[in-house]
């Protein structure tokens, strides 16, 4: 994996974001370690949103220089009347130019999948005026879903997804999904919840109530990690995702350096090969959204 690849994840600047609720990434101390060190390290991005807390505002403090490119996203949009929405789209906008500490955003995503459609599609529209305006670069949309995704990607005006994919999440290998992103070669892909929130890198008691059979997912993770002759989950996810040539940027959500280092430590995770990607799908092809959506556990 080039390490240019690598995106740092901001939400837990913001608020409690790991299954472990972990608070050190907030405290400034913490911050500037993760930055220095990403810096050193080459790493160029940076992953934010709108409702990351104060997460933005952090991203401005902490990089004056501008020296990260920052991918942010728009917050709910909803059904509003289209007289109101690009006054509304515009005061998010510059809220957000205002505690990033810049005249223009890298990469602007729909954080809202529902908004892409809502208001009779002119989101994406106004959107595009702020591009032409050179105040936003890039537009994207973070999706949850295949079916999402393949929506998005042809939308003329979108260049850019951010998708949940992880040794888990077997939904990608849809074959709608493929073909179309195989259509728009300009559709840069980012992939986030590598860890799925930190679940797979956890031991089976941290994990969600809700979440049937955790100690036999964690279980077959180890014993595959054994089998793939990986050295680690760190390892085996990495090289995992390393896999797919079409993956150009992976996000890391960390609590510390330490973590950091640990990431970047496998950045060179040797790629798997197609019959060990056909046996983890054969391990977890069969778990559902209630498994692989933060947003449908409950505890």
């Amino acid at each position: 994996m080039n390490i240019s690849k690598i995106v740092i994840g901001t939400a837990q600047m913001g608020f409690n974001y790991s299954i472990t609720k972990n608070k050190l990434f907030s405290s400034k101390k913490k911050i500037k370690e993760i930055f220095t060190y990403a810096k050193k390290n080459k790493i160029k991005f940076l992953d934010t949103a709108m409702n990351y807390g104060d997460a933005q505002k952090k991203i401005g403090y902490f990089d004056k220089k501008k020296e990260f490119k920052v991918i942010t996203k728009l917050s709910k949009i909803g059904n509003i009347p289209l007289t109101k929405l690009e006054n509304v789209v515009k005061k998010k906008i510059f809220k957000t130019l205002k505690d990033l500490k810049r005249n223009s955003i890298d990469i602007l995503l729909i954080h809202n999948f529902e908004d892409v459609y809502l208001n009779k599609g002119k989101l994406l529209s106004i959107l595009h005026n702020f591009k032409k305006k050179k105040i936003i670069k890039i537009i994207g949309v973070s999706v949850y879903s295949p079916k999402e995704a393949s929506y998005c990607i042809k939308q003329k005006e979108v260049n850019f997804l951010q998708i949940p994919f992880n040794i888990l999440d077997q939904r990608w290998k849809n074959k709608d999904f493929l073909i179309n992103l195989k259509k728009r070669k300009d559709v840069i892909i980012q992939v986030r919840s590598i860890f799925l929130k930190g679940l797979i890198l956890n031991n089976y008691k941290l994990w969600p109530s809700s979440i049937k059979r955790s100690k036999q997912i964690v279980e077959k993770i180890e014993k595959l990690v054994i089998q793939l002759k990986r050295k680690n989950k760190i390892d085996l996810c990495l090289s995992y995702i390393n896999s797919f040539k079409w993956i150009n940027f992976i996000t890391v959500g960390v609590d510390d350096v330490v973590q950091l280092k640990e990431i970047v430590k496998f950045r060179y995770a040797k790629k798997m090969f197609l019959s060990e990607k056909k046996t983890i799908y054969n391990h977890f092809k069969q778990l559902n959204d209630r498994v692989l959506i933060p947003t449908r556990w409950s505890n």
